[in-house]
């Protein structure tokens, strides 16, 4: 092969390299923008546990079962994000006291906190919805000490109230927010970009 047709070759498999480099970097500024919207648009619950023993992880499913049969009673139709984090936090006590009755039921007397709280999130999935890693406004209910492995899920839109449907429920984001949460789990590469850059903005913020 001489070095003419070398270099048209060359120059035809960058041009090839650039388009496809481009279309790349305009899908992933498209997820971007969603997952950016996402993180503004969602409300999440997160119950800590007091520690990692069977015990403690048990009540803190109790915690959830019971916050979770109370929330339709306690919140009005139809209302925002904001209506809801507003709602929330002029009740917090509401929250605060169930989950202490059902531990008290269960025979525990540890302190119950609810709180209102920016919150990091690592990739999550919740049924078939992902969550992209990042900080989330988040109802946060810690037992006893938190020092125990977590539960979450999605407030705003309900995606784990037991009245919920899927495809209403997802209706109240953006398309753009929609392809990120219906998008396949956390071994794309395009969650894993998401999570190394959240990740290196959150330990630059210590």
């Amino acid at each position: 092969m001489d070095k003419m047709k070398k270099e048209a070759i060359t120059r035809i498999l960058f041009v090839v390299f650039l388009v496809i480099f481009t279309a790349w970097i305009a899908s992933m500024l498209q997820f971007w923008q969603g997952c950016a919207g996402l993180r503004q648009d969602v409300l999440r619950l997160h119950i800590l546990a007091n520690s990692d023993t069977a015990e403690d992880q048990q009540l803190k499913l109790l915690v959830r079962d019971e916050v979770l049969a109370h929330w339709d009673s306690w919140l009005p139709e139809g209302g925002t994000k904001d209506d809801m984090m507003a709602y929330i936090d002029k009740n917090i006590q509401n929250v605060e006291q169930v989950a202490t009755e059902t531990l008290h039921k269960a025979g525990c007397d540890l302190p119950v906190k609810a709180t209102l709280a920016r919150s990091f999130f690592d990739t999550r999935v919740y049924e078939e919805t992902v969550m992209p890693a990042g900080w989330y406004d988040a109802l946060q209910i810690t037992i006893g000490s938190g020092a125990g492995k977590n539960w979450w899920c999605v407030l705003y839109p309900p995606l784990c109230l037991p009245a919920a449907e899927g495809d209403a429920v997802l209706s109240l984001l953006s398309p753009e927010e929609q392809a990120v949460v219906t998008s396949p789990p956390r071994y794309q590469i395009r969650f894993l970009t998401v999570e190394l850059v959240e990740e290196l903005g959150r330990w630059l913020r210590r």
